[in-house]
């Protein structure tokens, strides 16, 4: 893996974070199973473009930085780019991040902005976000970029359900919140971050605080060929109760046991069109849960 950082104008603690995040998460990865990703990082780029911010209680709306401030996808966005490698990219949103900063700072200090004190916390602050932001976007491209045990990648990744937003927003902010803990500022910015931030980047807070054993988790599932919150969450806690997750147990969890109701049924037929090729005596057993659930019976 090529760990090197694309040249970006950054101080030395920044490159200190992102570089001691990237091998704490390479730990982690190499830990569960995977094989780490061997081709470069992506290229950062700055932006001020408008970005607009979704929320699944609300819908697809603009961004305000006082109520949005932890809205990770209006700071920054990682572009996978499959069919073009050469144009994967990172992007930062600088104006964006400015915002936040500023809020951060008055929140934290009560120093007006007006006050020559208020600019060098400020400033401070702009960094750490800066570089908060872009540890979640690298945290993206290393599930995106990493391949498990038999040598899977994850494939193109998809992020049209709620059930896949969760899945990837999940596991980028586990990632996060294991690869910064030698950084106590960050941590604290992460959790302030989160009085402003719909659910799906708060979800991982569900799939516990062993990394390790969420990586494992997520191994099955790429087994499956899935990228789903629901299976994810269902393969961790059948870890809590078995050190080796029995696959027709967690087969049988997601189908007849969902957490979360409405992630079942939006997966369910990528579910049950893996059950036919790969378990087409479970796919016979459950059809019934199945149809019930394409009808919404």
């Amino acid at each position: 893996m090529n760990t090197a950082l694309p040249a970006f104008d950054a101080n030395e603690d920044m490159d200190y974070i992102i570089n001691g995040f990237v091998m704490q998460i390479g730990m982690l990865f190499k830990k569960a199973g995977f094989n780490l990703p061997e081709t470069e990082m992506p290229e950062i780029k700055y932006s001020n473009a408008s970005v607009r911010c979704y929320d699944p209680a609300i819908g697809i709306h603009d961004f305000a930085p006082v109520k949005h401030y932890g809205y990770l996808e209006a700071l920054g966005a990682y572009f996978p780019c499959d069919e073009k490698p050469e144009e994967r990219r990172f992007e930062l949103f600088t104006q964006n991040i400015k915002d936040v900063a500023a809020i951060y700072t008055i929140a934290k200090t009560t120093i007006p902005f007006q006050d020559p004190a208020f600019r060098p916390i400020y400033e401070m602050h702009i960094k750490d976000i800066t570089a908060l932001i872009l540890c979640h976007e690298i945290a993206h491209w290393f599930v995106h970029q990493s391949t498990d045990s038999s040598g899977m990648p994850i494939g193109k990744l998809q992020y049209r359900l709620n059930d896949e937003i969760f899945f990837h927003e999940g596991l980028a902010q586990a990632l996060v919140f294991n690869g910064l803990q030698e950084f106590d500022h960050l941590l604290e910015l992460l959790l302030w971050m989160e009085g402003g931030q719909p659910q799906q980047y708060i979800a991982y807070k569900r799939l516990g605080f062993d990394c390790e054993v969420v990586l494992q988790s997520l191994q099955i599932v790429n087994q499956i060929g899935m990228q789903s919150y629901e299976l994810l969450e269902q393969t961790v806690l059948a870890h809590a109760d078995n050190n080796k997750p029995h696959k027709p147990d967690i087969v049988k969890n997601f189908l007849t046991q969902p957490i979360t109701p409405e992630f079942q049924r939006e997966s369910m037929e990528d579910f049950f069109n893996y059950l036919i090729a790969e378990q087409p005596e479970l796919a016979e057993k459950y059809r019934g849960i199945y149809h019930a659930s394409k009808f919404n019976v």
